[in-house]
């Protein structure tokens, strides 16, 4: 008998390519959603700060906010909250540094000042 080929009915080839093209389907689809994001990364740091949150991070940290003195100990989950909030706040001061001696715009995500640091409040 001969060698199969990847694209016949019964081959694995077909299987693999019917998966990838729902997988591109679900993504195109999650794209669209009001909480998505969609992100170019460029470098392999960009990755894995998102991989943080893509693996249980975002869900997590959700999941303390909403269990807040409900279900968990605001004692031991504000500190883990303000952790958190404190590496965003790094990494958007390290961020807008980076752009500021390469001669690019930083535009720091909403909360977070114009060098990337806390926004200070003014009174009005």
């Amino acid at each position: 008998m001969g060698e199969q080929k990847p694209d016949q009915k019964n081959g694995n080839g077909r299987d693999r390519r019917a998966k990838i093209e729902a997988l591109k389907e679900r993504k195109a689809e999650k794209a669209t959603r009001p909480d998505t994001f969609v992100v170019y990364s460029r470098v392999p740091e960009t990755v894995r700060v998102l991989q943080v949150f893509e693996r249980g991070g975002d869900y997590g940290i959700t999941k303390l906010r909403k269990g807040l003195a409900i279900r968990y100990e605001a004692g031991k989950a504000l500190p883990l909250l303000e952790e958190v909030a404190q590496a965003t706040r790094q990494l958007s001061e390290a961020v807008a540094k980076v752009c500021k001696l390469v001669d690019v715009e930083y535009n720091p995500p909403p909360g977070l000042g114009k060098n990337g640091g806390p926004e200070k409040k003014t009174k009005e």
